[in-house]
């Protein structure tokens, strides 16, 4: 084993152990230090090793933001694209996300900060937080008078 060899793919662990990573993202880490056929090398070598592996990587992802950062499809496949997820995987992962469930889910998070405003203000604060997620306008709208209208009924407002 060269010492090339090695200093990669201690590299490429210490990466790994900070979090999941796809193989294109650790490709474009380790190639601002070190040569492709040494990156070649190591990433068969993670792969034997079942360290690596895309479709695994692009779950954890999905799972991650859907439960604590939740964004729209849309976004989601976006940022996967950017990791280095070819779009078959992408497709395969994001075939059970409900923008609407997650557009309420995190609506209603945000909802308990806009208690005191109005209707038109919580329209506008509360549209511009799900628009900067990626949700479409149709999924804003039903969101947020789907979690207005449950708002005024916990606070009987009429």
């Amino acid at each position: 084993m060269s010492n090339s060899f090695k200093k990669c793919r201690d590299s490429a662990l210490r990466l790994l152990n900070y979090r999941p990573r796809s193989e294109g993202e650790l490709r474009v880490k380790l190639g601002q230090r070190f040569d492709r056929d040494i990156i070649e090398r190591v990433m068969s070598d993670l792969r034997s090793k079942s360290l690596i592996d895309d479709v695994a990587f692009a779950a954890f992802w999905r799972d991650n933001r859907t439960n604590f950062n939740p964004r729209s499809k849309r976004v989601l496949a976006m940022e996967l694209k950017r990791k280095g997820i070819t779009g078959g995987t992408i497709d395969n992962m994001l075939a059970e996300v409900d923008d609407e469930d997650s557009a309420y889910r995190l609506a209603l998070k945000k909802s308990k900060s806009l208690a005191l405003c109005d209707y038109d203000g919580f329209r506008r604060r509360m549209g511009a937080m799900l628009s900067r997620r990626g949700y479409s306008y149709n999924v804003i709208d039903r969101t947020v008078k789907r979690i207005y209208e449950e708002h005024k009924e916990r606070l009987d407002i009429h």
